[in-house]
């Protein structure tokens, strides 16, 4: 049947030709539908819901924060629900277990939405957006001007706003700067009675709003009997006032002010300051849809941006752009696709070295393109795009692909060089090893199932890596049966090739002969070695798991360093006193020698909204720099703890080189009082001294904040100094009062105080005397002591943070930044034993994003296991035996270990990426093994058990060496690739370097001892053979190099089958 199967592609070489150049045309139009992006799209099974309501934190908690959560919690299979209040929304974020359908939880939490809405307020308006693993703005433009203010930049850019929003792909255009007295999130909502009173059209108002550049509030508008969700555009800080008074134009020609068809209320009195470069500057934001390709429209924008600048530069506007996160992508994606074009040569080189003929050479080589090209139109259909994953197990495949059309002309020519006619080689040669070339592709193929079965979002990521090297491997499986042959019979047309002589001092003859040495001893002491082997299996493996360090999670360089900003007391600082330091620590920068890797610095501040002050440092192209990410971040956090003040900056949550961890505080007697009692006692809990640099927290209380105000006019009639002031005050509460601004013109000084028991000591305060430098009327020689309260007055306002409720109950979300060796399961072990302490009144977890880190390695080895287990029932239905396959997994442990060297050797700790190289390993390294145990099994009737065997090495050990270096081959450029997407190459392409050397030398020895032991204890027989030395100078004898392919010119006759 092998035979049959053989001969008919052989003699049909056309049709064989023309099937392969389909499935190469059709894979290249697959290829040319493909989107590109950076990492797969994840569908998570998460949502977001945004409920738009304006009140107080207590008005908006009990009539639309309550009663939406309520609802969701209904819903059969919720794994965690957070909601964020404010005075203005609920933000509630929820996640479902994954054992439940994404589909059909969106279409619940609509559902529940909208029965939960029937008893909501009118004017409250709610939003459902699925969760995706990509968020935030793919493009940034920085605008800046010498002439014009941040709210006339706005005026004038949001003219051409238009042009970015057309585009196909694009969601969000928001434009953010410098906001004094409101957050941004002022709510205007509509009255839609009063609008068709005054006859405003939803059209008409649009324009008006546009006009002035609102953006980001919406409502619901009755017409009919339906609602129609209204979008209006607003996003620059207008004070209420202001919008109250502003004119529109109705559909009649009449002009109206906005608030006699809208309520509108601020959401808010923070106060922001944004800086790129140390100038203030207004930001355009450009944010994709979902299933919007990056690439394409990161593309789209940058023509766009050509007009725009135009504009820009017209109207005394400099324009910029800060961020386009396509750049990096394309980089990472060049950069493989040049990985790939490297791998190619390499393995072709291998490929000519060893077969010393460039017609040989050639027919394994044309297993790379119609192995690879053809995955394309697969990929296609199962959605799987052009990304960092798939790339990678393309370049990866080019080494593995080439194996089996390797082993299929190595076994042909054996058979021509043994006296058989090329005709019958091919035919025998080929279906001879059939069984073993279907046994070594199913084995590399079925190593991956386990992904692809496994429901978990970490997990899915690799889907895409596992599609490319698994359907790679299926096709070059049946190259090498069909298409390797018939190449064989057309370009290798030598009729019989006699046998020549190599000279025994050739490299490969003295390699050889030196193992089969190695091998006969290993053999003839086999119980002895195999019991070394396994001590020193252990010992090794023990050693080595105990030196490597766990990552949870892969931090990838993309060009850009967040820090963290925060202050060293619990205090808030004022924000003008922030950006005066945060000034300082960037001029710092700029006069450093860091400054050769940066291409821009910006941070963003906000009075009361702490958690989010980033410094966002753009890093240059990978190529241009001269220091790593992790090399910037020390430094910048070095600058700043060397100056004096009270900013404290680390990695931020964001960075590549950032370990911050997200936990949930929650309370059970709902009282904020309690939260931060609780807070502190997490904060100075033991058990986390070792583990935490720095706590940080979500400010969630209302707060009071006092001010206090120093009449300079006054204090120079009183002859006393605002610092004296300042002094005394200090010196009373050992409390640091924070200068926020001066005004000439109204001679006032402000200061903010932030001090819980203030206003118990109000008075005390108030007739707190201070030195004047008027001298006493009494007494010449003393100053004059003056009470305060002639040049000082405090007042107080309340400022509205937030409510933040996990699963209905009161929490606080906390932020742990990690030292280095610390982990997240170090840090679950610590709140375990708080728990434990305070059980029943306060509870700290992990955020369902930290346990998917903790449990991935769990589920990634459960993942390995599994695919031995598969392997192993693979090898044991190919040879009919369940003991045999075991001296071919012995191997894999072995091979392990040489990929942990490797990473150490290159200081990579073990991650998702390197455990999905050793999955991929284990397929790799049982594949010497078949070929060995195959050779050995359909030999063993012949000679001999343990001649066999030492045949079965002999024959084997050429294609053995040849694809382990076509692999090692393949994975170098990815190992000394230096750019974008590194942490995902290196890690890798060490394992399966380190794995392939390390475990192809073990199995030379390993799996031929093992089988003679196993075979020993199923036959129950012992092979006694006390010297080897005949056996040796038989085989020496020998031709030592039956493959020497140089022998073209042996035989003149060229007749084709």
């Amino acid at each position: 049947m092998n035979k049959k199967l053989v001969n008919f592609f052989v003699t049909k070489p056309v049709f064989t030709s023309v099937i392969y150049i389909i499935m190469m045309l059709v894979g290249g139009v697959g290829y040319s539908m493909l989107p590109v992006e950076d990492e797969p799209q994840i569908v998570y099974n998460k949502y977001s819901i945004d409920v738009n309501y304006s009140s107080s934190i207590e008005g908006v908690e009990n009539s639309v924060g309550i009663p939406v959560e309520n609802a969701l919690l209904s819903i059969a299979g919720v794994e965690n629900l957070v909601n964020k209040i404010t005075s203005s929304s609920s933000q509630i974020d929820i996640a479902f277990s994954k054992d439940t359908n994404p589909s059909d939880n969106f279409i619940k939490v609509n559902s529940a939405i909208q029965e939960a809405k029937q008893n909501l307020p009118e004017n409250c308006i709610i939003r459902v957006h699925p969760y995706v693993s990509e968020t935030g703005y793919i493009f940034n433009i920085v605008l800046t001007s010498k002439t014009k203010s941040p709210n006339e930049i706005v005026f004038y850019a949001s003219k051409l706003k238009y042009l970015f929003d057309s585009i196909s792909g694009v969601s969000t255009v928001r434009f953010s700067h410098n906001a004094d007295n409101t957050t941004g999130d002022t709510i205007i909502a509509l009255r839609p009675h009063d609008m068709l009173l005054y006859n405003v059209s939803i059209d008409t108002l649009h324009r008006a709003m546009e006009s002035i550049g609102l953006r980001g509030t919406s409502c619901d508008i009755p017409v009919g009997n339906t609602r129609i969700s209204v979008d209006i555009d607003c996003d620059i800080s207008y004070n209420v006032s202001g919008l109250v008074n502003y004119p529109i134009l109705t559909d009649n020609n009449a002009v109206i002010r906005l608030s006699e068809i809208a309520n509108i209320t601020s959401g808010g009195d923070d106060k922001t300051i944004s800086r790129v470069n140390g100038m203030e500057n207004v930001k355009m934001e450009i944010m994709k849809k979902e299933e919007a390709n990056l690439i394409e429209v990161c593309g789209k924008i940058r023509e766009v941006y050509k007009d725009f600048a135009l504009f820009c530069e017209a109207n005394d506007i400099i324009c910029s752009v800060f961020e386009d996160k396509s750049v990096f992508v394309e980089n990472g994606i060049h950069g493989v696709y040049k990985s790939i074009i490297e791998a190619c040569f390499l393995v072709l080189l291998i490929i000519y070295l060893f077969l010393r003929s460039l017609r040989l050479s050639l027919i394994p080589s044309v297993a790379i393109p119609c192995s690879i090209i053809p995955i394309f139109i697969i990929m296609k259909f199962l959605n799987v795009s052009i990304n960092v994953y798939s790339l990678f197990g393309i370049v990866l495949a080019v080494g593995l692909v080439v194996d089996d059309a390797i082993i299929v002309v190595e076994n042909i020519y054996h058979k021509m060089e043994s006296g058989v006619n090329r005709k019958e080689a091919i035919l025998e040669g080929t279906s001879s090893i059939i069984s073993a070339i279907i046994s070594m592709t199913i084995t590399l193929a079925i190593v991956y199932t386990p992904i692809f079965l496994i429901q978990d979002n970490v997990i899915k990521k690799f889907f895409d890596f596992a599609i490319a090297i698994t359907v790679s491997v299926l096709i070059s499986g049946f190259v090498s049966i069909t298409l390797t042959p018939m190449l064989f019979n057309i370009i290798y047309n030598v009729e019989k090739i006699e046998k020549t002589v190599v000279s025994k001092k050739s490299l490969y003859s003295r390699f050889e002969r030196k193992y089969i040495s190695i091998l006969s001893h290993f053999l003839q002491n086999r119980y002895t070695y195999f019991l070394i082997l396994l001590s020193f299996l252990f010992i090794l493996l023990t050693a080595t798991l105990k030196i490597m360090t766990f990552e949870e999670e892969i931090n990838v360089d993309k060009g850009t360093v967040y820090i963290a900003i925060s202050n060293r007391q619990e205090n808030d600082l004022n924000i003008e006193y922030t950006d005066n330091k945060l000034l300082d620590i960037y001029y710092k920068i700029v006069n450093s020698e860091i400054m050769d890797s940066i291409s821009s610095i910006q941070y963003s501040l906000s009075q009361y909204n702490k958690i989010n002050e980033l410094m966002c440092v753009r890093l240059v192209p990978h190529k241009q720099r001269k220091r790593s990410a992790q090399n910037i971040t020390d430094s910048i956090i070095k600058i700043s703890n060397s100056m004096p003040s009270d900013i404290y900056m680390l990695p931020g949550k964001s960075d590549s080189t950032s370990k911050v961890v997200e936990l949930f505080l929650q309370v059970y007697d709902d009282s904020l009082e309690t939260m931060h009692k609780y807070k502190d006692l997490f904060h100075s809990f033991e058990p986390l001294s070792d583990l935490v640099k720095l706590h940080t927290f979500e400010d969630v209380r209302t707060k009071s904040i006092y001010e206090l105000t120093i009449k300079l006019d006054v204090c120079a009639r009183y002859g006393v100094s605002p610092q004296v002031v300042i002094k005394a005050l200090n010196s009373m509460h050992e409390q640091k009062f924070i200068r926020k601004s001066a005004s000439k013109k109204l001679n006032r000084i402000f200061y903010n105080i932030y001090c819980e028991d203030i206003m118990d000591k109000i008075n005390e305060i108030l007739n707190f005397t201070v030195q004047s430098n008027i001298k006493n009327s009494k007494d010449q020689n003393e100053s004059t002591k003056i009470p305060l309260k002639h040049f000082v007055k405090i007042s107080t306002s309340k400022k509205e943070r937030k409510k933040v409720r996990i699963k209905g109950i009161l929490g606080i979300p906390l932020y742990l930044h990690l030292n280095d060796g610390a982990s997240i399961v170090d840090v679950k072990k610590a709140l375990v034993q708080f728990n434990n302490i305070h059980k029943g009144a306060a509870n700290v977890s992990l955020s369902n994003e930290e346990e998917d880190k903790i449990n991935v390695f769990n589920k990634m080895f459960y993942i390995m296991g599994l695919a031995i287990l598969l392997i192993y029932l693979i090898l044991a239905a190919l040879f009919e035996n369940f003991i045999i396959p075991l001296s071919i997994l012995a191997v894999v442990p072995f091979s392990a270990i040489g990929s942990l060297f490797m990473l150490l050797l290159l200081k990579i700790n073990i991650n998702q990426i390197v455990i999905v190289g050793i999955i991929t390993l284990i397929g790799l390294i049982t594949k010497h093994g078949i070929m060995l145990v195959d050779y050995i099994q359909n030999n063993k009737d012949e000679k001999m058990i343990d001649e066999v065997i030492i045949d079965a090495c002999i024959n084997r050990l050429r294609p053995i060496i040849m694809t382990t270096l076509c692999m090692i081959m393949g994975a170098v450029p990815l190992i000394l690739e230096k750019g974008e997407f590194q942490e995902y190459k290196v890690p890798i392409a060490a394992v399966i370097i380190g794995g392939m050397i390390f475990g192809t030398i073990v199995t030379l020895i390993v799996v031929p001892c093992l089988y003679l032991i196993l075979h020993e204890l199923i036959s129950d027989t012992i092979v006694i053979r006390n010297n080897y030395s005949d056996l040796i100078e038989k085989i020496n004898n020998k031709n030592l190099n039956n493959n020497n392919f140089n022998n073209d010119n042996n035989n003149n006759n060229n007749n084709l089958i």
